[in-house]
């Protein structure tokens, strides 16, 4: 793992890639050098190969999907001065066709987990949709998804730690080769 006192470091996030490793593979190659990939679950091991296909270092969790792939379901991972909880999700049962009410119950309860390992950040997949928030308390990113089958493009996460300071951008795939980002951070 890179050292997170590093003055620098750039980090790649995934989450449900379910198997579309040449998504994975494409995001990297196009939007590095990277430091760093770190995957949210539900494809945990396409992130693992093509890190190491690629010479980078991974950091990664299991998700739902993601039988017998002796990943942790949660870790703490520091990037700049923000430790990061990352988890699925699946452990609170959020999901994306929830009514807000629902939706905000199990949102609490992702932030409740973050809270109690003491960080300042929370990294989570599983709803298949970017987020991108700072609260008072707490740094949170949903990187989106990769999934083979799905309508949307693919979107994953880059998170820059320099010194003191975090960006992170949510990137899309416009479908011919290229790129672009959706929203951005600063903090």
């Amino acid at each position: 793992m890179p050292d997170s006192k590093a003055l620098s470091i750039r980090a790649a996030v995934f989450a449900d890639t379910h198997g579309n490793i040449r998504a994975l593979r494409d995001a990297l190659e196009k939007n590095g050098p990277f430091d760093l990939v770190v995957h949210l679950g539900d494809g945990v091991e396409d992130g693992a190969r093509a890190a190491e296909e690629m010479g980078i270092e991974f950091c990664g969790v299991a998700g739902n999907e993601d039988f017998g792939s002796g990943f942790p379901e949660i870790r703490v991972l520091r990037l700049g001065r923000i430790d990061f909880l990352l988890m699925h999700g699946h452990q609170t049962d959020i999901n994306p066709f929830q009514p807000k009410d629902i939706w905000d119950v199990h949102f609490d309860e992702l932030c409740d987990w973050a809270r109690s390992k003491d960080t300042d950040g929370l990294m989570f997949g599983h709803t298949h949709k970017t987020y991108l928030e700072k609260t008072d308390e707490l740094l949170i990113l949903n990187p989106g998804e990769q999934h083979p089958g799905s309508r949307r493009p693919p979107t994953f996460a880059v998170v820059e730690a320099t010194g003191g300071k975090v960006e992170i951008e949510i990137r899309i795939s416009d479908g011919d080769g290229a790129w672009g980002v959706t929203e951005r951070m600063a903090v």
